[in-house]
C-alpha cells in the first residue's frame, strides 16, 4: 500500500541521517476556514492554558489529510561538533541529545558527532503505546543494569590492581636494564590500546528513548526516578521525536533528580538554534544559543551566545575555568577580609569601653 511505502521511504532516509518532513493537504470551505481561524486567534490571544488550546486547535485542523509527498534533506554537522563532543565527554560532563528527529535519524546523527561508538551498547525505551509495559521495560532494565553497575564497581577495582601489578613490573624492568621509567605512567602500548577502546566505545551504553513513551514517564514520578537511574549508569542519552515542552521538562527533571554524590543538585545547561529549543534554554541554569539560519529567537532566550557548536569548548573548558577561579578566589578574599575587619572590632571594644565606636574611618 501507499502508507507501507511512504514508512519504507521514511525509515530509509531516516537511517542514512537525513531529516524527513511529511506534506500532507486538505480542503476546507470557507465556513470552516473562518470558524478555525477565530478559535486559533482565541487560543493565542488567551492567557490560561495557552499551550494546550494551541495544541487542541491544531489537532482539530490535521486531521483527515491527504498525503502529499516527503521530503528528506541533508543537515551536515558543523566543523569541530565531533571533537568538541569527544573533549565534553572526556571533562566528565553528561551529554543528553534532545531531539525531533525520528529514531533512526537521531541514532545517525549519534555516530556521525561520535557521541555513539561503533561498539556502544544501544539501551531503546519505547513501550509507549502502554503505560504499563512501559513501567515493567523500565523495572526490568534497572534492576538488570543495576546488577551490571556492581560488576563495573567490582571490575574497576580489578583493574586498579592489575594496573598496579603493571607498574610495579614496569619498574623493575626498567632498573633491570638501565631504563628510567616514571611509576604510573603507561606505555605507548597502553595508551595507543585505551585509545583505540575510546573511539570504538567498546563497554558503553547509550539510552535511547523516544517522545510517545517519555509522556507516561514525565508524567509519573516513579517512572521518571527509574529513567534517571538508567540516564546515570549509561554513557549518553538520546531522547527522539520530543516536543519543545518535553525538552523543557526533560531538563527540569535532571535538575531535580539526578543527585548521584550529594544533595547539591546538577548544574544544567542547554544549548540550542532554533525555536523549539527556547523552552529548555530558559528551564536550564545556563542556556547558550547559536545563531545561525535558524532565527535569533535561541540566542535572545539565552545567557550565552555563540556562532558554532565548536565554540562551547572553549567557553566552558577554558572561559569557566577561569572565571570558576576568580570566583574562588573572590570569595576567599571576602571571607578572610571579614574575618579580620570583625575580629579587629571585637577586639577593640574592651579599649573603647564597649562604647561603639569603630576603629576604621568609614569610606565615603
Amino acid at each position: 500500500t501507499s502508507k507501507e511505502s511512504l514508512d519504507k521511504h521514511l525509515s530509509v532516509f531516516a537511517s542514512e541521517g537525513l531529516r524527513t518532513l511529511v506534506l500532507g493537504k486538505r480542503l476546507l470551505s470557507k465556513e470552516e476556514a473562518e470558524q478555525w481561524l477565530q478559535s486559533y486567534s482565541s487560543a493565542a490571544e488567551s492567557v490560561d492554558r495557552r499551550k494546550e488550546r494551541l495544541a487542541q486547535v491544531a489537532e482539530e485542523i490535521e486531521r483527515n489529510l491527504e498525503i502529499v509527498g516527503i521530503t528528506a534533506i541533508e543537515d551536515r554537522l558543523q566543523d569541530g561538533v565531533p571533537e568538541t563532543i569527544r573533549d565534553l565527554l572526556r571533562a566528565g560532563i553528561k551529554l543528553w541529545v534532545l531531539t525531533g528527529d525520528k529514531v533512526e535519524t537521531a541514532i545517525n546523527i549519534g555516530f556521525s558527532s561520535k557521541l555513539l561508538k561503533p561498539k556502544t551498547t544501544l539501551i531503546r525505551v519505547d513501550e509507549g503505546e502502554d503505560f504499563e509495559a512501559l513501567k515493567d521495560q523500565l523495572r526490568k532494565l534497572c534492576k538488570t543494569f543495576k546488577a551490571l553497575t556492581e560488576e563495573r564497581s567490582h571490575g574497576v577495582f580489578l583493574r586498579m590492581m592489575r594496573q598496579i601489578n603493571h607498574s610495579l613490573t614496569d619498574l623493575k624492568q626498567g632498573l633491570e636494564t638501565g631504563i628510567e621509567r616514571i611509576f604510573g605512567r603507561s606505555t605507548p602500548s597502553r595508551r595507543r590500546n585505551r585509545s583505540a577502546r575510546d573511539e570504538t566505545g567498546e563497554g558503553e551504553l547509550a539510552l535511547v528513548v523516544t517522545g510517545e513513551a517519555l509522556e507516561f514517564i514525565l508524567s509519573d514520578a516513579h517512572m521518571s526516578h527509574m529513567l534517571m537511574d538508567l540516564g546515570r549508569i549509561c554513557d549518553s542519552v538520546v531522547a527522539c521525536r520530543v516536543s519543545p515542552s518535553q525538552k523543557a521538562n526533560i531538563v527540569d527533571m535532571v535538575h531535580r533528580l539526578a543527585k548521584p554524590d550529594s544533595e547539591t543538585p546538577p548544574m544544567t545547561l542547554s544549548i540550542g538554534d532554533g525555536a523549539n529549543d527556547v523552552g529548555m534554554i530558559q528551564e536550564a541554569q545556563i542556556g547558550v544559543g547559536i545563531s545561525g539560519h535558524e532565527g535569533l529567537q535561541a540566542v535572545n532566550n539565552s545567557d550565552f551566545a555563540i556562532g558554532q557548536f565548536r565554540f562551547l569548548r572553549r567557553l566552558l573548558l577554558v572561559h569557566g575555568r577561569w572565571n570558576y577561579r576568580r570566583s574562588a578566589k573572590v570569595f576567599l578574599y571576602s571571607f578572610f577580609k571579614n574575618i579580620v575587619l570583625v575580629l579587629t572590632l571585637f577586639a577593640y571594644l574592651p579599649p573603647s569601653g564597649i562604647s561603639g565606636q569603630t576603629l576604621y574611618e568609614s569610606m565615603v
